[in-house]
């Protein structure tokens, strides 16, 4: 699942109807079982993301730098086993892409 937008199926009129299911865990709301570091990313999106009404249904969507940033320290630092001891260093969006670029140094 790309950390960069997250469609939710939420319908919707505003972008403030999509506060609520933005930052809802998209997997509580499936009982998926996933991961501790799939975790961790869900909460950093739900902490992080920005909520938009497109075409009638929510999408979730990491969209600035600073938001990218907050993203990427959120998860290294929370992220004990996939990035052991590693401290976070910067992160960004790449916007050609849809990615998230995290950098991070042990």
């Amino acid at each position: 699942m790309s950390p960069f937008l997250l469609a939710n199926s939420s319908q919707c009129t505003s972008d403030d109807s999509c506060k609520k299911p933005c930052k809802t865990p998209v997997i509580e709301v499936k009982g998926i079982k996933v991961s501790v570091s799939e975790e961790i990313q869900a909460e950093a999106r739900r902490r992080f993301s920005d909520a938009h009404c497109i075409n009638h249904k929510c999408s979730c969507a990491i969209t600035s730098d600073d938001q990218a940033q907050d993203f990427c320290k959120y998860w290294i630092e929370h992220d004990k086993e996939a990035f052991k001891g590693a401290r976070y260093v910067n992160g960004g969006v790449d916007a050609d892409k849809g990615h998230i670029l995290c950098v991070f140094a042990k």
